[in-house]
């Protein structure tokens, strides 16, 4: 399969520092007083090696089986046996809120409660199956109770990209009223065969559902209604663009297996036959090449098995495929364990989960990648090119809570159209690294951008700066903000203007400039003639 350089580059990019160099100055403050009654935050130690594992057990008759125990369950990786070190069984989980609560920094959080994202793709899918698959969707929450067994999230893929991404919620009938009043995108680059299109979009909504939840510690069951992304063969690219394809893929792995999010897809098509057809062919391994599964393919399947999902074929009853998926990806086993082998050599790790209880099958995630990769590309980016996932993150609607953000002062120049806004970081969402001081240091990525009244990017500006905690200040961190500023000019046509934050570990935090403050602004914007560059 010819893969042209346009497919390369955005998936490549997602893994470059694409940032500006720039000095700031912030001072470590102290956590509000009125965060007693909400939700602790906790630190998130991203040095860590814990491998956290989600496992879903059925029969022959594929029940999900609840009652095993830690005795039950063995884990290998890469043929040697670990220690589990922490074990839940499903009748463990705690009930689920009504509504989320609020974390410390305001946002939304569902604690440690799965939370089910629906994908309807319009992009790889047909017109008709993009229909039937829609009006099952809606035959499904139908059938629900008005509180939904648990959260569930909808997000749209079509030819304009991640469109109408919704917040989580167990309320049924504000998600039907949501659902129904969806863009329903016509299927163009499919009609035209733009595979090279297709594949870096879908692969684009894979990430960003992986950093998006981040700040969510359940699990994350992705139920992907359509066909999926269509497949490559990497073995046909020049040595250095295969690495940097396969680095970002790698990365994509590791991302979804640190937000806890398993990709099951439910296909629409009424007429399969029970046989592979070509999309599916490229996501068999073969043979005598077990170390890496991407290696040497590259689908939409071969992501589901390593994310431990399930694909839905061969029925005609969405509906209640639907519902299989759901209640799968909300009654599992979380089992934890340290590696025996710490190294992080980039080298991919397998993961096996076996039960000693006949007549029991498993799901769970089949491996990862042990650190950085080798031979990972490090360009100088120009100023347009500002990292595909802090693009992605400005543009696709979703919210991010890797990071945890509040907008303070805003100040706005009238004559110059320049708006700066105070950005209040949780300094326990970032990472540090310690000085020979033994101070703590972070450094990070703080970009705001504006959005016309479509949704499309119209200005992108991004900073690094670089905070630093004394030595005698470094118990803070868990319980502190650091404060720093965030800048852009203002076009005219601007209805929306987003603040993203990236830490060094990937994490993402973003959140979005009040509306009503924003059209105040509106009658004294430079006009939409004057030029204003992405920064």
């Amino acid at each position: 399969m010819c893969v042209s350089k346009r497919l390369l580059q955005p998936l490549g990019l997602a893994l470059f520092c694409l940032i500006l160099r720039v000095p700031a100055h912030a001072q470590l403050s102290p956590p509000p007083s009125d965060e007693s009654s909400r939700e602790p935050n906790p630190v998130l130690k991203v040095t860590s090696n814990l491998v956290i594992l989600d496992v879903v057990a059925t029969d022959k008759s594929g029940r999900g089986v609840t009652d095993l125990k830690k005795e039950d369950f063995t884990v290998f990786e890469s043929g040697v046996k670990q220690s589990i070190s922490a074990f839940e069984s499903p009748a463990a989980q705690p009930p689920i809120a009504a509504a989320p609560m609020r974390d410390r920094n305001g946002n939304p959080s569902w604690g440690e409660a799965p939370i089910t994202i629906v994908v309807l793709d319009q992009l790889n899918t047909p017109l008709e199956e993009i229909a039937y698959g829609r009006e099952q969707l809606f035959k499904y929450l139908q059938a629900q109770p008005t509180q939904l067994p648990g959260p569930i999230s909808l997000v749209v893929l079509n030819d304009r990209g991640i469109q109408d991404a919704t917040p989580a919620t167990r309320d049924r009938d504000a998600l039907l009223a949501i659902a129904r009043h969806q863009h329903v995108g016509l299927p163009f680059r499919l009609n035209r065969g733009a595979t090279d299109e297709m594949l870096p979009e879908s692969f684009a909504l894979l990430r960003q559902i992986a950093l998006s939840t981040r700040g969510d510690h359940g699990r994350k069951n992705v139920i992907w209604i359509g066909r999926g992304f269509p497949g490559l063969d990497p073995t046909v690219l020049d040595p250095h663009d295969q690495e940097t394809f396969l680095n970002a893929v790698r990365d994509t792995v590791n991302m979804l297996l640190d937000a806890r999010a398993t990709l099951s897809k439910i296909d629409p098509r009424t007429n399969l036959v029970s046989s592979l057809d070509s999309q599916d062919l490229t996501g068999v391994v073969a043979p005598g090449i077990p170390d890496d599964p991407f290696a040497t393919s590259f689908s939409f399947n071969t992501f589901i098995s390593q994310t431990g999902g399930k694909s839905f074929m061969y029925m005609n009853n969405l509906a209640r495929e639907i519902q299989e998926g759901v209640s799968q990806g909300s009654n599992y086993y979380t089992i934890s364990y340290v590696p025996t082998d710490p190294a992080e050599d980039g080298k991919y790790r397998k993961l096996t989960v076996v039960v000693n209880r006949p007549g029991i099958s498993v799901r769970a995630k089949q491996g990862f990648y042990a650190g950085k990769t080798k031979g990972e590309p490090t360009l100088e980016p120009s100023d347009r090119q500002l990292g595909f996932d802090m693009l992605q993150a400005a543009a696709s609607g979703m919210q991010y809570n890797g990071v945890g953000i509040q907008l303070g002062d805003k100040t706005w120049n009238e004559k110059s159209g320049k708006l700066v806004v105070k950005v209040r970081i949780d300094t326990s969402t970032l990472s540090f690294d310690q000085t020979a001081s033994g101070a703590e240091q972070t450094t990070f990525l703080v970009s705001m951008a504006a959005l016309n009244e479509k949704g499309k990017l119209l200005t992108f500006k991004t900073t690094r700066p670089t905070v630093e905690i004394p030595a005698g200040q470094t118990r803070q961190i868990s319980t502190g903000h650091t404060t720093v500023p965030a800048v852009l000019m203002l076009p005219q046509a601007a209805k929306a203007v987003r603040v993203i934050v990236r830490d060094s570990s990937g994490r993402i935090g973003t959140v979005d400039l009040d509306p009503t403050y924003l059209a105040g602004l509106a009658l004294h914007l430079p006009p939409p003639n004057a030029k204003h560059r992405r920064g």
